[in-house]
């Protein structure tokens, strides 16, 4: 079996790979992950199959120009190693990326192995994120797509020009190409948890226009499942290691745009942007009520399910709440809402209940107005 450090160093590599907003390590321990599956919270190992590298992103860890100790697992190593964790409890699936070791192909085939051997000699059904790799063949897309329950491909950056400031060995045309495939390949047969990418914010100087433009996209054309936002961190023995590292505000904000965009009906064009990057110091929802007087004040008895969605502090579930409740009879008070759990500190500016407006908070929103 292999040492605890080259382990810990497949694991410390896969923590690049996102599956959710930036947030403090939590106490499964060190080489568990938590990610969401199913409207539920997972324990997955996060690991790299391989820490060799031929290309030479200026981001990366494992760059080939790195002095990062380089190693990796068979795949029946690695089988084993999460079978044996996930019989002692500690997890309950597995995330699986790789560098592209000596070739992506070869390596994507180790990694497709490793996942038959879990799949088909331990029977595990559960939860496998499997990572495809630039310039992997369409059979091998095809099988992983038998075997996981998720894949993604990084694009990394939202166009060719910005990909080519922080990844010179990729070829961003190829990464799309690929990730239409899984799309494809999806949508002719559902993967349970769909298909992802992930964009690398911050050193390609790429705007947040551009990359909610592409989300965009992703969504409604390719049918993508999440698109995750990696702020970028700035590490020793890289190029950019002088780089600043994007603001985790930056991230947050990006992020609530997104959850807009695919629960909300927004589009990219509804959100307000200062040179091409929403603004930090205000949620782009409340932003939008501001900057749209005209759309309010809403009459919560007669709102329909996305014009409520457009009220700053209501959301899919308040919504639905409010529209059960009117099947009951109109709603007549203010207290009724907040009853319903709905954030009357930011609603009320912008509601009428049964033709009153409640106007005491409407002035905590005025210096927004210049922005």
């Amino acid at each position: 079996m292999m040492g605890e450090e080259n382990i810990s160093l497949l694991i410390k590599g896969a923590k690049f790979d996102v599956s959710g907003p930036s947030r403090r390590p939590g106490c499964e321990g060190k080489w568990i992950y938590t990610s969401t599956c199913g409207g539920r919270k997972v324990k997955i190992l996060k690991i790299l199959l391989d820490n060799r590298c031929e290309n030479n992103c200026l981001y990366c860890l494992h760059r080939r120009d790195s002095p990062v100790e380089r190693t990796f697992f068979t795949p029946e190593k690695l089988a084993q190693f999460f079978w044996n964790l996930y019989l002692k409890g500690k997890v309950e699936g597995l995330f699986l990326s790789s560098a592209t070791g000596f070739s992506p192909e070869n390596t994507l085939e180790k990694m497709l192995k490793t996942v038959e051997i879990i799949r088909e000699k331990f029977r595990f059904t559960g939860y496998i994120h499997l990572k495809v790799l630039p310039f992997s063949p369409s059979e091998y897309i095809e099988e992983a797509s038998r075997l996981a329950t998720r894949l993604s491909i990084n694009l990394e950056a939202p166009s060719s020009k910005h990909l080519a400031k922080i990844a010179p060995d990729k070829s961003w045309d190829n990464l799309f190409s690929l990730l239409k495939r899984l799309s494809e390949i999806s949508r002719r047969k559902p993967l349970p948890g769909g298909i992802t990418t992930q964009f690398v914010v911050g050193p390609g100087g790429e705007k947040d226009l551009e990359l909610l433009n592409l989300s965009y996209y992703l969504y409604r054309e390719l049918g993508l499942k999440r698109v995750y936002y990696s702020p970028f961190h700035p590490l020793p023995n890289t190029p950019l290691s002088r780089y600043p590292a994007t603001s985790l505000l930056r991230e947050h904000r990006l992020y609530q745009a997104d959850f807009l965009i695919r629960n909300y009906g927004f589009k990219p064009e509804d959100f307000f942007f200062q040179e091409g990057n929403l603004p930090l110091n205000i949620d782009p929802k409340l932003l939008w009520a501001i900057k749209n007087p005209h759309f309010f004040p809403v009459e919560i008895n007669q709102a329909d399910y996305f014009t409520l969605l457009r009220i700053p502090g209501i959301g899919p579930v308040s919504a639905k709440k409010i529209l059960e409740k009117r099947k009951r009879g109109k709603i007549t008070s203010f207290q009724e809402l907040k009853e319903l759990g709905i954030h009357l500190k930011r609603s009320l500016p912008f509601i009428t209940v049964n033709g009153k407006r409640e106007r005491r908070k409407e002035e905590n929103f005025l210096p927004l107005l210049t922005l």
